[in-house]
């Protein structure tokens, strides 16, 4: 059987950037590796990504394309920044309002027959789920906290609500828990569909834990243990922070070396 690959990731895995031109940003441009990937071995591919998205949008996006795309062969991860999380609203009262897992799901019409674009809308007919992150946030004030006495009332609950995010869950092990769980899901999902699975970093910045197996070893999914970054630098000696259109997202030139050479790498180095 033929290979058919899904990349998951934010605007960096859908050829986004804010164009300075036109002072507006764009996305499904030129500069997107899993495109570059699928146009360099003619190979039929499917993206699932959106801006801004956090890393717990992916198991949603990962289940909902296993369940309309059973010839899905390998999926590859781009791991993204860890400030960020989701903000929801219901317009249900009740505690545990339910929306299908296709409920945001948004397809993208493609050009190309060979590739299928997906994103979330915001937007449900109950519910609104967003992207959110942590900006402008102030220095963390010190707790005085004793263990044996701990108060009913607790300091944070009176701070600004992203403060309290921030460095009470965002900045915490919280984080941390939650990243490996959502890993050890899609790697449950990859091995009942008998998928390979990767996981790899952009840059520093977004880097991944040294230890994912939180909850024991993958049967599946694979860690990269060098970035797209350090990669380029290593085979090239460019910065890509050096190679960016918006000082944020990279031009064609980086996209090209991941689709060409990053993820062939990744299949021969980690794959079965």
């Amino acid at each position: 059987m033929a290979d058919k690959s899904l990349f998951i990731g934010c605007s960096h895995t859908m050829g986004y950037y804010f164009h300075p031109e036109k002072k507006e940003v764009v996305d499904w441009q030129e500069n997107n590796y899993a495109e570059i990937y699928s146009n360099k071995f003619n190979e039929d591919i499917i993206i699932y990504a959106m801006p801004g998205a956090a890393n717990n949008k992916y198991v949603k996006w990962i289940n909902h394309v296993i369940q309309n795309h059973p010839d899905i062969t390998k999926i590859f991860i781009q791991s993204t920044y860890f400030g960020r999380f989701l903000m929801a609203y219901s317009k249900d009262d009740t505690m545990y309002h339910e929306i299908p897992h296709s409920g945001f799901v948004y397809p993208i019409p493609s050009p190309n027959p060979k590739i299928t674009r997906y994103t979330d809308q915001p937007v449900h007919d109950t519910g609104l789920e967003i992207n959110a992150k942590n900006t402008n946030i102030k220095p963390c004030r010190i707790l005085t906290i004793d263990p044996s006495n701990l108060p009913s009332h607790w300091e944070p609950y009176v701070d600004e609500y992203m403060h309290t995010r921030f460095w009470f869950e965002t900045n915490t092990h919280l984080t941390y828990v939650q990243y490996c769980t959502d890993l050890f899901a899609i790697d449950y999902l990859c091995y009942l569909n008998n998928i390979e699975c990767f996981l790899y970093s952009l840059n520093s910045r977004a880097s991944i834990p040294n230890d994912i197996n939180y909850f024991g070893p993958f049967k599946i999914l694979k860690k990269v243990d060098i970035s797209i970054e350090d990669f380029i630098k290593t085979k090239y000696n460019i910065n890509i922070s050096d190679e960016t259109i918006d000082n944020e997202h990279y031009n064609y030139n980086v996209h090209k070396i991941v689709g060409e050479e990053f993820i062939p790498f990744i299949k021969e180095e980690y794959g079965r």
